[in-house]
């Protein structure tokens, strides 16, 4: 399941029997259904609102000939159709900024910082609705089914959508090749244990790096001497809203008049 500030689908992998998440075979009523650029992923695989499906079935082994083609798991999904009555439904799934809990961290980093609290802006609403019935009196044409689902994000807390203005360096005081001075410069004491091999890098001088800069492989920053190893231009990474937005809809009709008795002919 996706973080809920995660704009759109996400990172979705499904792994069946150990297999890798691309040894998956997804069908929608018996039709494959599977992303075309990364067959077995679900990036952009038709996914039907979850209105839409009448059930589904998952066979991880011993497939019959209608399944195959794929080691891992069968995915098949059959969707409605309509029945001999008239039914409906509509929906909405409301999410806001200002009915949700702050981020744990991003509070206690504002009150350190004596800033006001602002939450990240999350919003999600995902509506529609579905109808279905009998076409014709008694259904004797067939049956319909209609569906409809509209998605509309907004998040401040996604990936990519945080612009970090904490800028870490190395002051050239901590630059004596002990963990100490490291310590110091970016922990305010001499005893938080530092990384030897880290300790190595951050020191680690050579004639290919530049002379102007120390020739250190971390170069020295255009600081004045004294700044804090680091340093908060603006106190807090600022945070930039991005946008997702998707709508799905599908009609489907089963005529009794197909050579095929309640196939269906439409979609």
């Amino acid at each position: 399941m996706n973080s809920a500030a995660q704009l759109g689908r996400g990172d979705v992998r499904i792994n069946v029997n150990g297999g890798r998440e691309d040894n998956n075979n997804y069908q929608i009523e018996g039709i494959g259904a599977n992303d075309p650029t990364n067959i077995g992923e679900l990036a952009y695989t038709p996914l039907p609102s979850p209105d839409a499906i009448q059930e589904f079935r998952v066979s991880t082994s011993l497939y019959d000939a209608t399944q195959g083609r794929n080691g891992g798991g069968n995915i098949n999904a059959l969707l409605k159709g309509g029945t001999s009555t008239l039914h409906f439904d509509v929906f909405e799934y409301f999410r806001n900024t200002v009915l949700n809990a702050n981020d744990f961290f991003l509070k206690r980093n504002e009150i350190n910082l004596g800033l006001p609290e602002t939450r990240p802006d999350i919003k999600q609403n995902i509506f529609g609705g579905s109808v279905g019935g009998p076409i014709g009196p008694k259904a004797k044409l067939g049956f319909f089914f209609f569906n409809y689902q509209g998605t509309r994000q907004r998040s401040g807390d996604s990936p990519g959508t945080i612009i970090s203005t904490v800028i870490p360096y190395v002051p050239l005081s901590a630059r004596d090749g002990t963990a100490a001075s490291l310590s110091q410069a970016f922990f305010g004491n001499t005893t938080t244990p530092i990384d030897p091999v880290a300790v190595k890098l951050l020191n680690f001088k050579s004639n290919q790096f530049g002379p102007t800069a120390g020739g250190y492989v971390f170069p020295l920053p255009n600081a004045p001497a004294g700044t804090p190893a680091v340093s908060r231009p603006r106190g807090r990474a600022s945070r930039r809203s991005s946008r997702s937005s998707r709508d799905d809809a599908r009609c489907n009709c089963r005529y009794r008049g197909c050579p095929i008795r309640e196939s269906r002919c439409g979609g």
